[in-house]
């Protein structure tokens, strides 16, 4: 590191323990230190603006955010760039020359094809090290007008180190994109311990679920280092809506992915899938709604689609002498029609709605194209395969044997 850098970073250091303790005056001072140095060091710059809003200082606090809102233009921080600019407009709602520009961010960075960019922490100190910028893939769905309805409703959140943002059992009345910085995703075990999920970053989505399907949040949020959210409400939604009606379709078919992307994550058949293979199968597939009690395959039938369960429950059976034999209840997460469509043999059970349920189905050419790529795929299917056999031949068997017990054979 440069004699440049080193001083640069004591002064940093130095000034955000100042903003700590709420000495906004010394802060602003250490960050014009900072600004001087590295005159790109885009942190420093919107902690000014920052220290600058906290002392009603709003002209100074404009012209920092609309500094770092310029740097995260033309570096092609999207999200940031959103952010940043809400901030100015949350100051000063009547900055045409803010809408503008969100209007021309629209279309230099969300509708045409994404170009490379130098990442923030390396543009801080010169070097030109490149790589493709965040893409946030909401955004590229909407119309321009869409585009600004939403970014209009979403509200800046800046929340500090190690801060609790959502906690598992919440009500979903809102979902977030992460502008800056990275949180961690987990949930509780018995013993009040965390169970790790995932970490994200810039440009990614948590939220959606609850927000979506109005159940209670399933795990918590903690902030893993400073981070700036936008928030969008459900009520702030339905004002959108009330005007874009297309924005809801949008948002549901991107939360119908996700929910599938996390599906196949922790599928025992798919789990070892790059996560851009896993994004390419996502896809491939198709959606689907069954009432309760409807057949979604039939015995007999030619396999020519794998199905995941989003949601709801179906029921898995075979039938020997007009009588049901049931062979395994499927839920969230499971899939069904794998052995016909991989074997190219016709059902080997029916599958039935038990309530209401959502399913994601992908047809048996596509799936080959990403099973044929990857042999720890076919292998982990063969075994589910061989294990399903085993549980027909064990539950046929059963019936048989009951059936002898009670002098029907």
């Amino acid at each position: 590191m440069s004699e440049k850098s080193d001083k640069a970073a004591s002064l940093k250091a130095a000034a955000d323990k100042h903003m700590a303790k709420g000495q906004w005056e010394k802060a602003l001072s250490g960050y014009r230190d900072v600004i001087k140095l590295l005159p790109n060091d885009v942190r420093s710059i919107l902690k000014a603006g920052d220290c600058a809003k906290k002392m009603d200082r709003k002209a100074d606090a404009l012209n920092y955010y609309d500094r770092a809102s310029k740097l995260y233009e033309e570096e092609g921080f999207v999200v940031k760039a959103i952010a940043v600019n809400k901030l100015m407009l949350n100051l000063e709602p009547d900055l045409d020359h803010v809408q503008e520009r969100l209007s021309k961010l629209y279309e230099a960075r969300i509708k045409d094809s994404p170009a490379p960019f130098i990442s923030e922490k390396d543009a801080s100190v010169g070097e030109d090290i490149r790589e493709p910028y965040p893409r946030t893939e909401l955004f590229s769905e909407f119309s321009q007008d869409e585009f600004m309805a939403v970014v209009k409703k979403m509200e800046p959140i800046e929340v500090p180190p190690d801060t609790l943002i959502l906690s598992e059992g919440d009500p979903g009345d809102s979902l977030y994109i992460i502008a800056s910085g990275e949180v961690k995703i987990y949930r509780e075990d018995q013993a009040g311990g965390e169970i790790w999920i995932a970490n994200l970053g810039e440009g990614e989505f948590f939220g959606e679920f609850g927000f979506f399907s109005g159940a209670k949040r399933s795990a918590s949020v903690r902030s893993q280092e400073e981070t700036t959210l936008l928030e969008l409400s459900k009520a702030r939604m339905s004002s959108i809506i009330s005007d874009h009606p297309r924005v809801e379709d949008v948002l549901f078919r991107f939360y119908k992915s996700r929910i599938l992307d996390s599906l196949l994550a922790i599928s025992p058949i798919f789990s070892s899938l790059p996560r851009d293979k896993r994004r390419s199968l996502v896809e491939a597939f198709t959606y689907r709604t069954d009432k309760a009690g409807s057949v979604i395959v039939s015995e007999g039938d030619i396999g020519d689609k794998m199905y995941f369960v989003q949601s709801g429950r179906v029921q898995v059976y075979t039938e020997r002498d007009g009588d049901r034999i049931h062979l395994a209840g499927l839920a969230e997460g499971d899939f069904f029609g794998e052995v016909s469509v991989i074997v190219g043999k016709p059902r080997t059970a029916t599958v039935a709605a038990i309530t209401d349920v959502q399913l994601a189905e992908i047809e048996r050419d596509r799936l080959m194209d990403v099973v044929n790529g990857h042999p720890g795929i076919i292998e982990a299917i063969n075994r589910f395969i061989q294990m399903r056999v085993e549980n027909t031949i064990s539950a046929i068997m059963e019936y048989r044997n009951r059936k002898s017990e009670s002098g029907l054979i």
